[in-house]
């Protein structure tokens, strides 16, 4: 084997960066060839020395640096190697071999000088000319001159400043108080004047200060390059513009996430992956809301920014389902949702996902709406998850949630830009999504004065111009694409063909609570709610199914079935109460009492005549069906309800044609009382 070196193993050891013990059990287990050496201040007389070659090749690259007293530093051999790996270690040990060796062949007198330095040339598969450039940086600058882009260590950094004037400066910008450029500049030059002198001393990247043996006993002395003008104290720039030209060389991403955090470095500079599309149609839906940026006027008059909750299928980008709305909440969620699955005449959207994407915030994780995520169901088996099931249980739909704040995780994004840019920008009130962007006039006075000339929009107005304008305009641009989402949806495969009719998803998309059954009813958000049917049901626990924004009647089961759709009770009044009202509910309790009187002679009557000697053929209830099927208990609380509600329409018609009659003759009284006065 050809040595260049052997160095002894406390040599070993430092140029390695390994312990003394550790060197030493290399060389028995063979790992590094040495040889013994008399010593009189080794063990036994001996002390052993490690061939230079078998180290790693960046301890050989120190090796060579030392020998050679080069200008290259520590911290230029790690960075070299951090960058380029140990291939591009073992490239510059090569190189400099094949100036060596040339060097030897112009001096050894076998002749053929410029034949056998070609033959060093196509065996390194290089050029002569290369090699006698590696030649000339090697007698100029060591072993630095043949490493590669060696001049990008010092990238950065300035002559005209030293490195722990850089940390100074780095410092202060990446503190909490976002310094500027000028205070930075300030900063250090207080400093310099304070320390003088002294400010090697506390530098880290002076050899032998104070500070750096700290940082060397901490193991994190080699994260700090040495500095090639110590001993002269601080080297600042000579102005705040020669400071300026540093701070542009520092990482922008590194700035960033020192001045504005995580959140901030991770939206704008983390790498993200690409993710492919789903193939089929209704394979994921994404839902999210979205405040638009423009101003317009609400059904109170307000002057406010409107939302759009929404779903777009993944695979054709088009918007399935979505409303305009100033309070976006779980309700605008369960019902674009909704609206989305059924299928009507005037959408081509329809279907169920077969997997949702949305937000992590608490509308999209309402027990309503996502219950316990379940994500497998069998719509014709609904009526067994009738009392406890949310709108994805019941459909079977998949949830995937994104993680907070994190919007480039969520495609719907994307579409909301493409809205905002393409068709929002251009209508009036409108006001941008930054202080940059924002009209120069647009205050609230502005605003106000816009609104009472009528140059506002109203949110039914923007809602109509959405419905009839801009949403048809997108689903029928192609956005360079070969067709529009419009054409993309309707010419796909859908990933499911399961289609609920609209008594399962009315029923569904409600909110649902349990509650008693009392004498008095179900009493549910401080109104009483009653049916007839409820009078052989107190005393228990029913499911209630209710919509917050209407209170007329909710829907009341037991069991998986359908019980009745329960009224707001009405108050009978304790003087003047109308005699029918009075009479209907008397016949109640009337009828309830012979109910019950029955019920218990009919119990008492089968004992007496199950004792005689007479025997009935028993029925198996099951097998006769409980006539649940399929949907059957929603479309029964469908019927119902609409049945109930003619009947409360009904009753307020009554009523106010009642009021109306009074109203007249109260009102013919005093036109004659009137009358009788005037004739006087």
């Amino acid at each position: 084997m050809k040595r260049y070196g052997l160095v002894t193993t406390t040599e070993a050891a430092k140029l390695t960066n390994q312990a003394l013990m550790t060197v030493h059990r290399k060389i028995k287990s063979g790992e590094y060839n040495a040889v013994a050496v008399d010593m009189p201040c080794g063990r036994g007389g001996k002390q052993y020395m490690v061939d230079i070659t078998d180290l790693p090749k960046s301890a050989q690259m120190r090796y060579i640096a030392q020998m050679e007293g080069g200008n290259i530093g520590e911290a230029d051999i790690v960075s070299y190697q951090q960058r380029y790996g140990d291939k591009g270690v073992n490239e510059v040990l090569m190189r400099r071999n094949a100036v060596l060796e040339c060097r030897i062949i112009e001096k050894d007198g076998n002749g053929n000088i410029t034949a056998r330095k070609n033959e060093v040339a196509a065996r390194l598969g290089v050029t002569l000319r290369t090699i006698y450039r590696w030649r000339d940086a090697y007698e100029a600058r060591g072993l630095a001159g043949l490493m590669d882009k060696i001049e990008q260590s010092n990238k950065g950094k300035p002559k005209n400043m030293c490195l722990f004037a850089q940390d100074v400066i780095k410092a202060n910008l990446y503190s909490a108080a976002k310094h500027t450029n000028r205070s930075a500049y300030e900063k250090l030059k207080k400093l310099n004047t304070e320390l003088g002198c002294k400010a090697c001393e506390r530098c880290p990247h002076c050899e032998g200060s104070i500070v750096r043996r700290e940082m060397a006993l901490q193991g994190a002395a080699q994260e700090y390059e040495l500095c090639d003008q110590a001993g002269g104290g601080l080297v600042i720039p000579g102005s705040v513009s020669t400071l300026n030209r540093y701070v542009q060389t520092i990482p922008a991403d590194e700035l960033a996430y020192a001045r504005y955090g995580h959140r901030y470095w991770e939206a704008k500079y983390m790498p993200k992956a690409q993710r492919t599309k789903p193939e089929k149609i209704n394979e994921c839906w994404f839902g999210d809301h979205h405040m638009f940026d423009l101003f317009v006027i609400d059904d109170d008059g307000r002057i406010v920014r409107p939302w759009m909750t929404a779903w777009s299928d993944a695979a054709s980008g088009a918007f399935v389902g979505w409303c305009i709305t100033t309070n976006p909440n779980s309700t605008t969620i369960a019902e674009t949702f909704v609206r989305a699955v059924a299928k009507s005449k005037q959408s081509p959207f329809y279907g169920v996902p077969s997997t949702i994407y949305i937000d992590n915030g608490k509308d999209y994780r309402s027990k309503r709406f996502e219950g316990d995520r379940e994500t497998e169901h069998v719509i014709g088996r609904l009526n067994e998850k009738m009392v406890n099931t949310s709108l994805l249980q019941a459909l079977g739909v998949a949830v995937i949630h994104a993680q907070p704040y994190k919007a480039w995780s969520k495609i719907i994004e994307r579409l909301f830009g493409i809205i905002e840019d393409r068709y929002i920008r251009d209508l009036p009130g409108w006001c941008g999504n930054s202080p940059s962007q924002r009209p120069q006039d647009l205050t609230r006075a502005y605003l106000e004065k816009q609104a009472e000339r009528g140059r506002l929009l109203t949110i039914a107005q923007f809602e109509r111009i959405m419905r009839e304008q801009i949403i048809p305009a997108y689903h029928n641009e192609a956005f360079d694409k070969e067709q529009s989402p419009l054409e993309i949806y309707e010419s796909g495969e859908k990933a499911r063909n399961d289609q609920p009719d609209w008594d399962v998803l009315a029923m569904i998309r409600t909110e649902q609570t349990v509650r008693k059954v009392s004498y008095m009813g179900i009493k549910l958000r401080n109104q009483w709610y009653w049916d007839d049917t409820l009078r052989h049901m107190v005393g228990q626990d029913v499911t209630v199914r209710y919509s917050k924004d209407d209170d007329l009647s909710i829907s009341v089961i037991a069991d998986n079935k359908f019980i009745c759709e329960a009224a707001l009770k009405d108050k009978l009044k304790l003087i003047g109460e109308n005699e029918d009202k009075l009479a209907a509910h008397m016949q109640l309790q009337h009828l309830s009492v012979q109910e019950v009187r029955s019920g218990i002679s009919n119990a008492k009557r089968a004992v007496q005549v199950g004792l005689r000697n007479v025997y009935y053929e028993p029925i198996d209830v099951m097998a006769a069906g409980t006539g649940n099927i399929t949907t059957l208990e929603y479309r029964r609380a469908a019927k119902a309800k609409a049945a109930r509600r003619a009947e409360l329409a009904e009753e307020v018609r009554r009523n106010k044609a009642s009021e109306d009659t009074a109203n007249d003759t109260v009102r013919d009284m005093f036109m004659a009382m009137g009358r009788a006065h005037g004739n006087k």
